[in-house]
């Protein structure tokens, strides 16, 4: 049996389009993955600051520095373009310089560490349907920033 040699056309459009929707698809995963890279950069950039502030904000205890620290991170966030809505939750901690343990709503003493930690719910821009099909993808990238309590303003 014989093939027709006169419709390689027809396969070219094909194979064209194949190759374009791949192209397609693994354009939209570079963009989608180089936002998420950004908006881990600022929630780095917005941990640091507000444990930075943290540090040196004159308060009887972690509760205390709490409403100091947002307004902080929520300029970062404002200058970079980012929804400061997206922030799911922030917590500002100090951990026991014995032990190590974490103290949620502890005491500050200065020289112990005080530690701030944000977690920011990203959706991705393009490939959001396809997100719950990821194993492990829960759209919440966190990020943290410790540093020793000074205690002055």
């Amino acid at each position: 049996m014989m093939m027709k040699k006169g419709n390689s056309a027809g396969a070219f459009i094909i194979e064209f389009a194949l190759a374009i929707t791949l192209l397609a698809l693994l354009a939209t995963a570079i963009a989608d993955a180089s936002a998420a890279f950004r908006v881990k950069h600022v929630l780095q950039a917005a941990a640091r600051e507000g444990a930075r502030k943290a540090s040196t904000t004159q308060a009887a205890n972690v509760t205390a520095i709490l409403p100091v620290v947002t307004p902080v991170m929520k300029e970062i966030f404002e200058q970079s373009g980012l929804n400061f809505a997206s922030v799911t939750s922030i917590n500002v901690e100090t951990l026991s310089e014995l032990s190590g343990e974490l103290i949620v709503n502890g005491e500050l003493s200065v020289g112990n560490p005080i530690r701030v930690h944000v977690i920011y719910f990203y959706q991705p821009m393009i490939l959001g349907l396809a997100a719950p099909l990821v194993p492990g993808f829960s759209g919440l990238l966190q990020s943290s920033s410790t540093m020793r309590y000074e205690g002055s303003s």
